[in-house]
């Protein structure tokens, strides 16, 4: 991989959000990828890369990051909310279960919908 200029990063975190914005996926996957390995604590951009990876269909990798990113950020609402989801369409209620109620109580803390029942 080629080393990124540190000054260019913000422009590529731009870019990545910009062709996400406009369903160029697996693009902005792409560029997603690069941003991240530069800036690995950017929780919002983890959280719209787990979300890329769904929409590409390449869910056990969205799940795998969205594992690793709870870890870091286990009060991500985002996050759980994807979790609660994916484990809910994959027939693990159990996980489904776990990641509703840390994402119902993250809702009821900040005032914020989590797109869950």
């Amino acid at each position: 991989a080629l080393a990124i200029n540190p000054q260019f990063i913000p422009a590529l975190k731009n870019l990545a959000i910009a062709n996400h914005d406009i369903g160029q996926d697996l693009i902005a996957e792409q560029q997603m990828r690069q941003y991240l390995a530069e800036n690995t604590e950017d929780r919002v951009m983890l959280g719209r890369h787990v979300h890329v990876l769904g929409k590409l269909q390449r869910f056990d990798e969205a799940k795998t990051l969205a594992e690793i990113a709870i870890q870091k950020f286990p009060m991500d609402l985002q996050l759980r909310t994807w979790l609660a989801n994916y484990y809910q369409s994959t027939g693990n209620a159990a996980e489904a279960d776990k990641h509703r109620k840390v994402a119902h109580r993250l809702q009821a803390k900040t005032g914020t919908g989590s797109g869950l029942p």
